[in-house]
């Protein structure tokens, strides 16, 4: 039987070829005193003490994105190099800034493994039930987006209310809130104000939208999907995909695109800003932006196409139902096509909208 060789590098030699510059800055992250009296023997010992402290991979692994963590783990738990294409990733290039993982480039791809010592640190930590954990803490992560995604904002008691009807395992704030904490540091699209758990967005004036969201919810009925699909929306590309947004592919395969841009990405970004009830201008900014015009013969039937989305599109003010489902069960107004200029006076900005929203001119299609 032939034996297999272990492929795995060796740290410390990983570290030997960093230059002393890079050393300190690794040093520095690793919170190591006294780096400006050491020697690169000295800075190689002392951040290689750094990186086999088993909290800080965990601590690192938790936040991870999902591909970047299962290539670490197919990394360290290959007898041999793994083979990819080139990793494109902020984060798998970060795993290998900080030398918990090595990428050699190749002409057919990249070959990535992870230290010896390295993969007896992450050993360890499975042993010590990292796995389950991380689950438990990607599963409550995900709710997180989803509901961020869906809703705008929801208190932490309704996402707790939400989480333990789907799931056996109940959770509470003092679990929730260091976990969440944990993707709020590193940039993830969601943040705490006040009781709620709200879309990072929001913070751009100082949460004043979000006040605005909450009073335009009011006492609406919340839409609350099986486990199934609300955790589709952890995704922050997916949307329902229903006869509008087929008829708004169908209405852009006739246009010639930027290059980089697919029909997909389009209705996408539509869709997100029917989901935030962007005016009307910003929608045609938006296809200006993609190099999108539309004739004035076509004009009518791209409204028409909008509105049809926009009333069946989940929005963050309907507490994630469609003015469509309201308006059938619940008697609440949705939206309906607005009229042409010509021949119609000039709407105040502080009057009600004629889309029917039932919010001012100037905070609906007027902005």
């Amino acid at each position: 039987m032939e034996q297999v060789i272990d492929k795995h590098p060796d740290l410390r030699d990983v570290l030997s070829h960093r230059t002393v510059v890079e050393l300190k800055e690794l040093a520095k992250g690793f919170y190591v005193k006294g780096t400006a009296r050491m020697n690169k023997a000295a800075l190689v010992d002392a951040v290689f003490a750094s990186l086999l402290e088993p909290e800080r991979l965990a601590e690192l692994l938790y936040v991870l994105d999902d591909e970047t963590y299962k290539l670490f783990r197919r990394a360290s738990e290959s007898l041999k190099p793994v083979k990819v294409r080139k990793p494109n990733s902020e984060q798998s290039r970060l795993l290998n800034d900080l030398c918990y993982l090595v990428c050699d480039e190749e002409p057919d791809g990249v070959n990535v493994s992870a230290p010896h010592q390295i993969c007896d640190v992450f050993e360890h930590l499975k042993k010590d039930g990292f796995l389950k954990r991380k689950e438990r803490f990607d599963l409550l992560h995900n709710y997180a987006l989803a509901t961020i995604h869906l809703y705008g904002a929801i208190t932490q008691d309704e996402f707790i209310e939400i989480f333990n009807q789907q799931n056996s395992q109940k959770t509470s704030v003092d679990e929730l809130f260091p976990i969440l904490l944990r993707h709020i540091a590193v940039g993830d699209p969601y943040c705490f104000w006040d009781e709620y758990i709200v879309c990072d967005g929001f913070e751009d004036n100082d949460f004043e939208d979000v006040k605005d969201l909450i009073r335009e919810c009011g006492d609406k009925p919340r839409y609350i999907p099986g486990k199934k699909e609300l955790l589709r929306y952890a995704d922050w590309d997916y949307y329902e995909n229903t006869a509008q947004t087929d008829k708004l592919k169908q209405f852009l395969a006739t246009k010639r695109l930027n290059g980089a841009t697919s029909v997909d990405e389009i209705v996408a970004e539509l869709q997100y800003s029917c989901t935030i009830e962007a005016g009307t201008q910003q929608i045609f900014d938006m296809l200006d932006e993609f190099g999108v015009s539309i004739r004035d013969s076509e004009m009518n039937a791209f409204i028409d196409i909008i509105m049809g989305m926009k009333n069946n599109t989940r929005l963050w003010a309907n507490k994630g139902h469609t003015p469509n489902e309201l308006a059938t069960h619940y008697r609440f107004p949705s939206l309906q096509l607005l009229q042409k200029a010509g021949g119609q006076r000039k709407i105040g900005r502080n009057e009600p909208c004629p889309c029917g929203s039932g919010k001012k001119y100037k905070r609906c299609c007027g902005r």
